[in-house]
Protein backbone atom coordinates (compact mmCIF):
# COMPACT_ATOMS: atom_id res chain seq x y z
CA UNK A 1 0.00 0.00 0.00
CA UNK A 2 1.35 3.62 -0.60
CA UNK A 3 0.41 6.85 -1.20
CA UNK A 4 1.80 10.30 -2.72
CA UNK A 5 2.32 13.77 -2.95
CA UNK A 6 2.72 15.48 -6.28
CA UNK A 7 4.37 18.87 -6.32
CA UNK A 8 7.09 20.80 -7.97
CA UNK A 9 9.38 21.24 -5.80
CA UNK A 10 8.85 17.91 -3.32
CA UNK A 11 12.41 16.99 -2.50
CA UNK A 12 12.34 19.47 0.43
CA UNK A 13 9.17 17.90 1.62
CA UNK A 14 9.15 15.15 4.86
CA UNK A 15 6.09 13.94 4.43
CA UNK A 16 7.25 10.19 3.44
CA UNK A 17 8.54 10.70 6.89
CA UNK A 18 5.00 12.48 8.68
CA UNK A 19 2.96 9.61 6.93
CA UNK A 20 5.08 6.33 7.77
CA UNK A 21 5.08 8.01 11.13
CA UNK A 22 1.11 8.12 11.69
CA UNK A 23 0.92 4.47 9.65
CA UNK A 24 2.95 3.34 12.51
CA UNK A 25 0.34 4.49 14.99
CA UNK A 26 -2.85 4.92 13.56
CA UNK A 27 -3.16 3.14 10.35
CA UNK A 28 -1.47 -0.47 10.79
CA UNK A 29 -0.92 -0.55 6.54
CA UNK A 30 1.16 -3.58 6.01
CA UNK A 31 4.21 -1.99 3.88
CA UNK A 32 3.34 0.91 3.58
CA UNK A 33 5.21 3.52 1.94
CA UNK A 34 4.60 7.11 1.07
CA UNK A 35 6.55 8.84 -1.98
CA UNK A 36 7.28 12.07 -3.48
CA UNK A 37 6.92 12.36 -6.70
CA UNK A 38 7.90 15.37 -8.95
CA UNK A 39 5.57 16.34 -11.53
CA UNK A 40 5.36 18.83 -13.99
CA UNK A 41 1.94 20.55 -15.55
CA UNK A 42 1.90 19.07 -18.89
CA UNK A 43 1.47 15.54 -17.14
CA UNK A 44 -0.23 16.28 -13.73
CA UNK A 45 -3.41 14.98 -15.06
CA UNK A 46 -2.23 11.55 -16.22
CA UNK A 47 0.29 11.35 -13.65
CA UNK A 48 -2.77 11.84 -10.99
CA UNK A 49 -5.10 9.61 -12.75
CA UNK A 50 -2.78 6.61 -12.64
CA UNK A 51 -2.05 6.86 -9.35
CA UNK A 52 -4.84 7.13 -7.85
CA UNK A 53 -6.87 4.30 -10.03
CA UNK A 54 -4.17 1.92 -8.65
CA UNK A 55 -5.96 -0.35 -5.90
CA UNK A 56 -2.65 -0.11 -4.25
CA UNK A 57 -2.85 3.87 -4.03
CA UNK A 58 -4.98 4.92 -0.75
CA UNK A 59 -4.44 8.32 -1.82
CA UNK A 60 -2.95 11.63 -3.30
CA UNK A 61 -1.69 15.02 -1.68
CA UNK A 62 -0.95 17.72 -3.89
CA UNK A 63 1.45 20.12 -3.25
CA UNK A 64 2.38 23.83 -4.80
CA UNK A 65 2.05 24.85 -7.85
CA UNK A 66 -0.78 22.47 -8.32
CA UNK A 67 -3.47 23.14 -5.91
CA UNK A 68 -5.88 25.34 -7.53
CA UNK A 69 -5.02 22.87 -11.32
CA UNK A 70 -5.96 19.53 -9.89
CA UNK A 71 -9.47 20.51 -8.95
CA UNK A 72 -10.30 20.34 -13.13
CA UNK A 73 -9.10 16.49 -13.01
CA UNK A 74 -11.37 15.26 -10.36
CA UNK A 75 -14.52 14.42 -10.93
CA UNK A 76 -16.22 14.64 -7.27
CA UNK A 77 -15.00 17.45 -5.12
CA UNK A 78 -16.65 18.22 -1.02
CA UNK A 79 -17.84 21.42 0.25
CA UNK A 80 -14.26 21.97 1.73
CA UNK A 81 -12.80 22.14 -2.32
CA UNK A 82 -15.91 23.93 -3.52
CA UNK A 83 -15.41 26.76 -1.08
CA UNK A 84 -11.24 26.72 -0.51
CA UNK A 85 -11.06 26.40 -4.43
CA UNK A 86 -8.42 24.28 -3.78
CA UNK A 87 -7.35 20.57 -3.66
CA UNK A 88 -4.73 19.45 -2.12
CA UNK A 89 -5.76 15.85 -0.65
CA UNK A 90 -7.12 13.05 -2.81
CA UNK A 91 -8.79 10.12 -1.00
CA UNK A 92 -11.28 7.27 -2.00
CA UNK A 93 -14.79 6.24 -0.34
CA UNK A 94 -15.43 2.81 -2.54
CA UNK A 95 -15.54 3.36 -6.09
CA UNK A 96 -15.49 7.24 -5.80
CA UNK A 97 -12.43 9.53 -5.46
CA UNK A 98 -12.67 12.62 -3.99
CA UNK A 99 -10.82 16.07 -3.86
CA UNK A 100 -10.44 17.73 -0.90
CA UNK A 101 -8.44 20.53 1.26
CA UNK A 102 -7.08 19.48 4.16
CA UNK A 103 -4.87 22.16 4.64
CA UNK A 104 -7.49 24.91 6.65
CA UNK A 105 -7.63 21.76 9.31
CA UNK A 106 -3.77 21.81 9.55
CA UNK A 107 -4.08 25.74 10.27
CA UNK A 108 -7.35 25.67 12.33
CA UNK A 109 -6.30 22.82 14.47
CA UNK A 110 -3.03 24.56 14.90
CA UNK A 111 -4.64 27.82 16.23
CA UNK A 112 -6.38 25.32 18.47
CA UNK A 113 -3.61 23.46 19.92
CA UNK A 114 -1.49 26.97 20.76
CA UNK A 115 -4.86 28.48 22.23
CA UNK A 116 -4.75 31.58 19.51
CA UNK A 117 -8.26 30.90 18.43
CA UNK A 118 -9.53 33.79 20.27
CA UNK A 119 -7.61 36.30 18.31
CA UNK A 120 -9.59 38.31 15.94
CA UNK A 121 -7.30 40.68 14.12
CA UNK A 122 -5.10 38.61 11.48
CA UNK A 123 -3.34 39.56 8.16
CA UNK A 124 -2.83 36.68 5.55
CA UNK A 125 0.27 36.89 3.35
CA UNK A 126 -0.12 35.68 0.15
CA UNK A 127 -2.79 34.68 -2.41
CA UNK A 128 -2.32 30.92 -3.57
CA UNK A 129 -4.16 27.95 -2.97
CA UNK A 130 -3.38 27.91 0.72
CA UNK A 131 -4.33 31.33 1.41
CA UNK A 132 -7.91 30.22 0.56
CA UNK A 133 -7.88 27.14 3.14
CA UNK A 134 -6.39 29.68 5.49
CA UNK A 135 -9.58 32.26 4.74
CA UNK A 136 -11.76 29.21 5.62
CA UNK A 137 -10.18 28.39 8.63
CA UNK A 138 -10.56 31.73 10.18
CA UNK A 139 -13.74 32.20 8.97
CA UNK A 140 -14.72 28.88 11.35
CA UNK A 141 -12.91 30.37 14.09
CA UNK A 142 -15.12 34.17 13.34
CA UNK A 143 -12.07 35.63 12.17
CA UNK A 144 -11.98 37.98 9.31
CA UNK A 145 -8.58 38.66 7.81
CA UNK A 146 -7.00 41.09 5.56
CA UNK A 147 -4.94 40.02 2.49
CA UNK A 148 -1.98 40.50 1.46
CA UNK A 149 -0.65 40.52 -2.14
CA UNK A 150 1.95 41.77 -4.50
CA UNK A 151 2.22 44.18 -7.32
CA UNK A 152 1.53 43.51 -10.36
CA UNK A 153 -1.86 41.67 -9.72
CA UNK A 154 -1.55 38.07 -10.36
CA UNK A 155 -4.47 35.65 -11.62
CA UNK A 156 -4.62 33.61 -8.22
CA UNK A 157 -4.91 37.56 -6.99
CA UNK A 158 -7.47 38.49 -9.21
CA UNK A 159 -9.63 34.76 -8.46
CA UNK A 160 -9.44 35.60 -4.63
CA UNK A 161 -10.45 38.93 -5.00
CA UNK A 162 -13.61 37.54 -7.16
CA UNK A 163 -14.26 34.75 -4.47
CA UNK A 164 -13.97 36.69 -1.41
CA UNK A 165 -15.12 40.13 -2.28
CA UNK A 166 -16.06 41.26 1.47
CA UNK A 167 -12.41 40.93 2.83
CA UNK A 168 -10.34 44.00 2.74
CA UNK A 169 -7.16 43.69 0.15
CA UNK A 170 -4.09 45.47 0.29
CA UNK A 171 0.01 45.81 -1.31
CA UNK A 172 2.79 45.34 0.85
CA UNK A 173 3.69 48.77 0.69
CA UNK A 174 0.19 50.03 1.81
CA UNK A 175 1.05 47.33 4.45
CA UNK A 176 3.99 49.37 5.02
CA UNK A 177 2.79 53.13 4.79
CA UNK A 178 -0.79 52.62 6.94
CA UNK A 179 1.23 50.47 9.38
CA UNK A 180 -1.62 48.16 9.64
CA UNK A 181 0.38 45.64 11.42
CA UNK A 182 0.06 47.76 14.72
CA UNK A 183 -3.29 46.70 14.83
CA UNK A 184 -3.06 42.97 13.76
CA UNK A 185 -2.74 40.08 16.25
CA UNK A 186 -1.12 37.33 14.08
CA UNK A 187 0.26 37.38 10.71
CA UNK A 188 0.02 34.10 8.54
CA UNK A 189 2.41 33.55 5.71
CA UNK A 190 0.82 31.34 3.17
CA UNK A 191 3.56 32.13 0.57
CA UNK A 192 6.53 29.66 -0.35
CA UNK A 193 8.82 32.51 0.56
CA UNK A 194 11.65 31.13 2.61
CA UNK A 195 11.69 27.66 1.09
CA UNK A 196 13.76 25.99 -1.24
CA UNK A 197 14.39 27.81 -4.09
CA UNK A 198 12.34 30.73 -2.55
CA UNK A 199 14.74 31.52 0.21
CA UNK A 200 14.97 35.19 -0.97
CA UNK A 201 11.50 35.81 -2.47
CA UNK A 202 10.76 38.05 0.17
CA UNK A 203 8.17 40.56 -0.92
CA UNK A 204 9.18 43.33 1.14
CA UNK A 205 11.73 45.10 2.67
CA UNK A 206 11.82 43.76 6.54
CA UNK A 207 13.36 47.06 7.52
CA UNK A 208 10.35 48.66 6.51
CA UNK A 209 8.80 46.61 9.30
CA UNK A 210 11.28 47.77 12.41
CA UNK A 211 8.77 50.26 13.57
CA UNK A 212 5.77 47.91 14.09
CA UNK A 213 4.62 47.50 17.98
CA UNK A 214 4.89 44.07 17.90
CA UNK A 215 3.82 43.23 21.97
CA UNK A 216 1.64 40.33 22.37
CA UNK A 217 1.73 39.09 18.42
CA UNK A 218 1.89 35.56 16.82
CA UNK A 219 3.57 34.71 13.54
CA UNK A 220 2.13 31.64 11.78
CA UNK A 221 4.18 30.20 9.12
CA UNK A 222 3.32 27.42 5.96
CA UNK A 223 6.92 26.62 5.38
CA UNK A 224 8.36 23.89 7.35
CA UNK A 225 11.98 23.14 5.27
CA UNK A 226 13.74 24.88 6.62
CA UNK A 227 11.96 25.46 10.02
CA UNK A 228 13.90 28.83 10.81
CA UNK A 229 13.25 31.19 7.83
CA UNK A 230 14.22 34.67 7.21
CA UNK A 231 10.50 35.33 8.66
CA UNK A 232 10.51 33.41 11.25
CA UNK A 233 14.46 34.83 12.27
CA UNK A 234 13.02 38.63 11.64
CA UNK A 235 9.88 38.05 13.62
CA UNK A 236 11.44 36.18 16.26
CA UNK A 237 14.06 38.48 16.81
CA UNK A 238 11.35 41.46 17.39
CA UNK A 239 9.27 39.12 20.42
CA UNK A 240 6.80 38.10 18.33
CA UNK A 241 5.54 34.57 19.57
CA UNK A 242 6.12 32.30 16.64
CA UNK A 243 4.25 29.14 14.84
CA UNK A 244 6.37 27.00 13.09
CA UNK A 245 4.96 25.53 9.68
CA UNK A 246 5.52 22.08 11.06
CA UNK A 247 2.49 22.19 12.96
CA UNK A 248 0.30 22.95 10.00
CA UNK A 249 2.03 20.32 8.39
CA UNK A 250 1.62 17.71 10.85
CA UNK A 251 -2.26 18.63 11.95
CA UNK A 252 -3.13 18.56 8.04
CA UNK A 253 -1.36 15.39 7.72
CA UNK A 254 -3.11 13.45 10.09
CA UNK A 255 -6.43 14.81 8.68
CA UNK A 256 -5.63 13.56 5.22
CA UNK A 257 -4.29 10.24 6.53
CA UNK A 258 -7.68 9.39 8.78
CA UNK A 259 -9.31 10.17 5.12
CA UNK A 260 -6.82 7.77 3.25
CA UNK A 261 -7.68 4.88 6.16
CA UNK A 262 -11.05 5.97 6.38
CA UNK A 263 -10.73 6.81 10.37
CA UNK A 264 -11.83 10.62 10.46
CA UNK A 265 -14.01 9.80 13.46
CA UNK A 266 -11.30 8.25 15.47
CA UNK A 267 -8.04 9.02 14.69
CA UNK A 268 -7.48 12.39 16.99
CA UNK A 269 -7.96 9.69 20.17
CA UNK A 270 -5.17 7.98 19.59
CA UNK A 271 -3.14 11.08 19.46
CA UNK A 272 -2.75 13.33 22.35
CA UNK A 273 -1.02 16.44 23.07
CA UNK A 274 1.72 14.52 23.99
CA UNK A 275 1.30 12.45 20.84
CA UNK A 276 1.63 15.49 18.94
CA UNK A 277 4.34 17.16 20.27
CA UNK A 278 6.79 13.39 19.83
CA UNK A 279 5.64 13.55 16.18
CA UNK A 280 6.69 17.31 15.61
CA UNK A 281 10.23 16.80 17.81
CA UNK A 282 10.48 13.73 15.35
CA UNK A 283 9.86 15.84 12.38
CA UNK A 284 12.60 18.75 13.28
CA UNK A 285 15.07 15.56 13.89
CA UNK A 286 14.43 14.45 10.73
CA UNK A 287 14.62 18.60 8.86
CA UNK A 288 17.68 18.62 10.79
CA UNK A 289 19.22 15.53 9.16
CA UNK A 290 18.27 16.16 5.99
CA UNK A 291 21.17 16.53 3.86
CA UNK A 292 20.75 20.01 1.53
CA UNK A 293 17.88 21.42 3.52
CA UNK A 294 19.07 21.93 6.75
CA UNK A 295 18.87 24.64 8.83
CA UNK A 296 22.39 26.37 7.99
CA UNK A 297 22.23 24.84 4.59
CA UNK A 298 23.95 26.61 2.01
CA UNK A 299 23.20 24.24 -0.83
CA UNK A 300 19.71 24.97 -1.67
Amino acid sequence: MYSALLGNPVEHSISDELFEYLNNIIGGLDDYKHKKILVNSVCLEEKIKNLINVPQCIGLNITLPYKRETMKYIDTLDKVAEVTGSVNNIYKTGDIIIGTNTDWKGIYDTLDFFNVNHLKKCCIWGTGGTSRAAIFALRKLQISPVIVYREPISENTWSLMESFSDLKFITYQELVNQQLLNDIEIIINTTPVGMVNYEDDLPINLKQLDSINYEDKYFMDVVFNPLHTKLHKYFSSKGVKIIDGLWVLLFQGIEAFSLWCDKINDSKYFLLKDDIVRIHKFLERKIQETDGFSYNSKSR
